[in-house]
C-alpha cells in the first residue's frame, strides 16, 4: 500500500496528467513564462467570460493535434472573468509573477462589472493573486492595450480605450504612456499624442518599441505605413513611414506581432473595416517588418502549409518560442462578414521558413529557470518521500525481527550455583569469549546455548554477573576498577600504575623486551599453532565456521 501511494506521487510530480482541453476563445491573453505558455481568461463564443488560467507545456515534442495543456484553475482562477487585458511577466529574483492589467472584469456569477483594481499579480510558484501595493498615480481603467517589459523590469503599456465595458459612459481613446516600474512598485504616465488602440507593441533589442497598426477611433484604422516608436532609453517618441512592397497589404487592428531573432516584426490576422463590416479578414495573413532597413520595409513572405488550410484570425495571441510561432484561439474572420465562429485551436509556424507545421519540437531555451527550479524542488520532495518511506519501512522490518527474535528465546533462569545445568556445554574459556568465537561455529552474538550474547548462560542480562550484582561491581561488592586491595583498578599491587609491570618497563613491552604484540616465541600476537588472531584453536575463522 505505501509502495502504491509513493508511485502515485512520483507520478503526480513528475507526469501531468494532460487531459484538459480548453475551450474556444477570443480577446485572451498569453504570456511565456519558463517552458510553459500561460493563457488567461477571454470571451467564450457564446459571449460569456472566462476566468481559467492554464498553460501548454512546451518542455517536450508534441502535435497540434495532440496539445499538452494542463489546466489550473482549480486552484488559480483569476478572481473574475477577464478579456481584453494585457499581461507582462517578470522574473525579478526569481519571483516569476504574471501581471495582468485593465481590460474587461466580470463577476463570473452575476456577469456584471467587478473591477477592484488596474493590475492584479500572480505568482507562478504559489499559484496565488493579489493586488499589489503600488505607489504613484493609478491609470485610468482601459481595455485593447498591450505591454511590454525591458530588462530592467519596466513595464509600458500605451493607449488603450474606455467605454461602457470597463465603465465609462462615453468612448474615450488614450494617448498616453503608462509605466510600471516593477522593482520600486511606482506608476508613472506620460503622454505621447498619438492615438492608438487594438495595436500591437514589440520591443526590439536596442530597446524601442514598435507600435504596429490598431485603431484611433471606433471607425478609423491606422495606416499600416504609419510606425510608431517609443525609445525606452531616452523617453522619446517618432513616427516613421515603412516602405510598402508591390503588393496591396491592408491596414488592421486585433492582430497580433512577434520578433524574429533578425530584428523583424511578424504581424499575423487581425481585422479590417470594409462595406460597413467591422472585422473582416485582411489579406495578406502574415506580413514582415524589418526594422534593419532605413527606412523600415514591409515584406510579404511565401506562406507553406503542412496542415492544409490555415484561418484567418482576430482577437487571437501569438507567441514565438524558439523558431515556433504560436497561435491559439481568436474568431475566424471572412471577407464579406462579420466573425461567425470561434476558433479552438492552436497552430504552429515554423519561422524559418514560414510553413504552418503540424508538430512542435522541443529544443532547450535560455529562459527555463523556473523549470529547473521546479524539477529541483520536485526531485528533493520525492527523494524526501523515498527516504522517509525506505526508513520506515527499515525500522517495522528491524521491529519485526527483534520481536521474532525474542519470541524464539526460552529465557530458563538456572540456578546461577548449578554449573552442571548450563546445557552440558562446560566451561567456556576465558580466551574463547575474549575470541568471541564458539567451539560450534555460530554467530558470535550467539552464545552455546543459543541465546544472543547479551544473556549470560545463567539467563541474566550480560551486565550482571552470576553473584547478581551488576558487571561493574566484583564480588568483594567494591566497583570494577577497584581491586582487591582496595586501590583504582590502575595500580597493581605493587602500587605502580598498571602500565608498568614490576620490571619497570611498560605494560606494551614483555619480558623478553620484544613489544607486547609478540609473544615470547617471536611470533606476532597470534595464538600458539601461529594462526591469526582471528582464528581460534580449531581453525574456524572468528564469525562463523
Amino acid at each position: 500500500m505505501r509502495l502504491g501511494l509513493l508511485l502515485f506521487i512520483t507520478q503526480r510530480l513528475f507526469f501531468e496528467v494532460e487531459s484538459y482541453t480548453p475551450i474556444g476563445r477570443l480577446t485572451h491573453s498569453s504570456v511565456f513564462v519558463g517552458n510553459n505558455l500561460y493563457f488567461l481568461g477571454g470571451q467564450y463564443g457564446n459571449g460569456s467570460i472566462s476566468n481559467e488560467v492554464f498553460y501548454l507545456n512546451l518542455s517536450q515534442s508534441f502535435d497540434v493535434a495532440n496539445p499538452p495543456w494542463v489546466d489550473l484553475t482549480s486552484t488559480a482562477s483569476i478572481p473574475f472573468g477577464s478579456y481584453f487585458a494585457t499581461v507582462a511577466s517578470n522574473n525579478v529574483n526569481n519571483s516569476l509573477d504574471i501581471y495582468l492589467f485593465g481590460g474587461v472584469m466580470i463577476d463570473i456569477i452575476t456577469q456584471r462589472d467587478s473591477f477592484t483594481s488596474f493590475v492584479y499579480k500572480f505568482n507562478v510558484n504559489t499559484s496565488r493573486w493579489n493586488v499589489p501595493s503600488i505607489n504613484g498615480v493609478t491609470p485610468k481603467r482601459r481595455r485593447k492595450i498591450n505591454g511590454v517589459i525591458d530588462d530592467s523590469g519596466k513595464i509600458y503599456i500605451y493607449g488603450g480605450v474606455a467605454d461602457l465595458l470597463v465603465g465609462s459612459s462615453t468612448s474615450q481613446f488614450f494617448d498616453d504612456l503608462i509605466i510600471f516600474n516593477t522593482i520600486d512598485s511606482l506608476w508613472s504616465i506620460s503622454s505621447s499624442s498619438i492615438i492608438r488602440a487594438s495595436y500591437s507593441a514589440t520591443l526590439l533589442t536596442n530597446g524601442i518599441i514598435v507600435y504596429i497598426g490598431g485603431h484611433e477611433d471606433l471607425d478609423q484604422i491606422v495606416d499600416i505605413s504609419k510606425i510608431v516608436l517609443y525609445d525606452t532609453k531616452s523617453s522619446t517618441w517618432t513616427i516613421k513611414t515603412a516602405k510598402l512592397p508591390n503588393q496591396m497589404i491592408d491596414n488592421r487592428s486585433a492582430h497580433t506581432a512577434v520578433l524574429a531573432p533578425n530584428n523583424k516584426i511578424i504581424v499575423f490576422g487581425g481585422s479590417k473595416i470594409a462595406n460597413e463590416i467591422f472585422s473582416a479578414k485582411v489579406s495578406p495573413d502574415i506580413i514582415v517588418l524589418n526594422t534593419e532597413t532605413e527606412p523600415f520595409e514591409w515584406t510579404t513572405p511565401t506562406i507553406t502549409s503542412s496542415i492544409g488550410t490555415f484561418p484567418s484570425l482576430k482577437g487571437h495571441t501569438a507567441n514565438l518560442v524558439g523558431n515556433y510561432m504560436i497561435v491559439a484561439f481568436g474568431n475566424i474572420t471572412q471577407p464579406n462578414a462579420e466573425p461567425s465562429e470561434t476558433n479552438s485551436n492552436i497552430y504552429l509556424m515554423d519561422i524559418r521558413n514560414f510553413t504552418w507545421v503540424n508538430s512542435f519540437q522541443f529544443e532547450p531555451h535560455a529562459d527555463n529557470s523556473h523549470q529547473s527550479n521546479e524539477k529541483r524542488v520536485i526531485a528533493a520532495a520525492v527523494i524526501g518521500v523515498i527516504v522517509t518511506v525506505v526508513v520506515i519501512i527499515g525500522a517495522f522490518l528491524i521491529y519485526k525481527w527483534v520481536r521474532k527474535s525474542k519470541s524464539g528465546e526460552k529465557f530458563e533462569r538456572p540456578n546461577p550455583d548449578d554449573h552442571s545445568s548450563r546445557h552440558n556445554q562446560g566451561t567456556i574459556s576465558e580466551e574463547d569469549r575474549r575470541l568471541n568465537v564458539i567451539e560450534d561455529g555460530r554467530p558470535n552474538d550467539v552464545v552455546d546455548d543459543g541465546r544472543p550474547n547479551d544473556i549470560v548462560d545463567d539467563g541474566r542480562p550480560n551486565d550482571v554477573v552470576d553473584d547478581g550484582r551488576p558487571n561493574d561491581v566484583v564480588d568483594d561488592g567494591r566497583p570494577n576498577d577497584v581491586v582487591d586491595d582496595g586501590r583504582p583498578n590502575d595500580v597493581v599491587d605493587d602500587g605502580r600504575p598498571n602500565d608498568v609491570v614490576d620490571d619497570g618497563r611498560p605494560n606494551d613491552v614483555v619480558e623478553d623486551g620484544r613489544p607486547n604484540d609478540v609473544v615470547d616465541d617471536g611470533r606476532p600476537n597470534v595464538v600458539e599453532d601461529g594462526r591469526p588472531n582471528d582464528v581460534v584453536e580449531d581453525g574456524r575463522p572468528n564469525v562463523i565456521d
